[in-house]
């Protein structure tokens, strides 16, 4: 294996590290500012948001 593979595996680590410590500073935040029942449906409205947005992707992407 070269050393070029092993920087990009790096990177997605890193990537997802610190995407995973944004989701759970949010979280955190939105806890403790709006109380647990709307950090939940915050949670829900921004997963939401992210399958429509890829869904509306893949169907027009699908149609050309």
């Amino acid at each position: 294996m070269e050393a070029s593979f092993w920087f990009k595996m790096f990177g997605v680590i890193v990537g997802v590290c610190v995407a995973g410590a944004l989701v759970f500073l949010f979280l955190g935040w939105a806890w403790y500012t709006w109380g647990p029942i709307m950090a939940i449906i915050a949670v829900f409205v921004l997963v939401w948001l992210v399958a429509y947005v890829v869904d509306r992707r893949r169907t027009a992407e699908h149609l050309d």
